[in-house]
């Protein structure tokens, strides 16, 4: 004889989804994650000002290794003096220009930021400019330019080495 089989019914009581209601978020949760961006975007902004006052240095101390290679292959391209100097006197903060000497034509001026600040360290007459002869090798004292800028904790240095070629770094020059 077979055994009484039972058989259990299953019966939900989940509510049933009604089709007048629609899908999405409520204000309250809307609310709740604009509160959690907002909070985040108020702890990461101190640290992004000093990360863009870093890379503010960082690309200035770039642009002024660039402007002493392009003086220098200038110099050996027309086989005669390059200087690279300050637009304004011994001035490193206002910009820097790369001039042909014999005629006096400018042929790169790049102006610095207001928010920058450059130092100018060389024996002799070296911050008055850089002149590099027709073989690419500097005439003169070498300086050392260091770039630093409010919000920026590390400074970066610029210098040239014996053979005429820039070099950047992080820290004090």
């Amino acid at each position: 004889m077979l055994g009484s089989l039972k058989v259990a019914m299953r019966t939900s009581h989940a509510p049933v989804a009604s089709a007048s209601r629609s899908a999405g978020f409520t204000l309250i949760e809307l609310m709740v994650v604009l509160a959690v961006v907002a909070v985040l975007a108020t702890l990461a902004a101190p640290s992004l000002r000093g990360y863009t006052a870093q890379q503010r240095v960082k690309n200035a101390s770039y642009d002024l290794a660039a402007a002493l290679t392009n003086a220098r292959s200038e110099a050996v391209k027309r086989n005669e003096a390059v200087v690279l100097r300050p637009v304004t006197g011994s001035n490193w903060n206002t910009g820097w220009e790369v001039v042909v000497v014999t005629p006096g034509t400018s042929l790169i001026t790049n102006q610095s930021s207001a928010e920058l600040t450059v130092t100018c360290t060389a024996a002799g007459t070296g911050c008055a400019g850089v002149t590099y002869d027709g073989s690419g090798r500097i005439t003169g004292d070498a300086p050392r330019l260091q770039f630093t800028s409010t919000g920026a904790s590390v400074p970066r240095c610029v210098s040239i080495d014996l053979n005429g070629r820039p070099g950047t770094k992080k820290g004090a020059c």
